[in-house]
């Protein structure tokens, strides 16, 4: 999800931004930093802010979208229908994807 300034802060007010999301801020294609939502408000990895910067028509605030990787779902569990559009090979190819990504999780978190 990609906000401006007056965007973001409405939706930290509302709470549609939940605490300890990461927001990086970019300037055209250019990140120039990653901020936190903390106690609704911001945190700034660099410690100062510029607060133009949320007046800014050129500076967009973009979502670090994250994926529980423990709660991805093996095909053969998925509902609604979705098992009709997968052939029997794909099935199989994307639940050891699945498997392997979670071992490698557990494994990245053990260190």
């Amino acid at each position: 999800m990609i906000y401006k300034g007056y965007e973001l802060i409405r939706a930290i007010n509302d709470k549609q931004i939940k605490e300890g999301t990461k927001i990086r801020v970019k300037r055209g294609n250019l990140y120039i930093t990653t901020i936190e939502c903390e106690d609704e408000g911001l945190k700034w990895d660099t410690g100062k802010f510029n607060t133009s910067l949320l007046c800014s028509d050129e500076i967009s605030f973009e979502i670090e979208e994250t994926i529980d990787i423990q709660k991805l779902e093996y095909i053969d569990e998925l509902e609604n229908g979705v098992m009709g559009t997968y052939v029997s090979k794909d099935k199989k190819a994307v639940n050891s994807l699945i498997k392997a990504v979670k071992q490698l999780d557990r494994l990245m978190k053990e260190l």
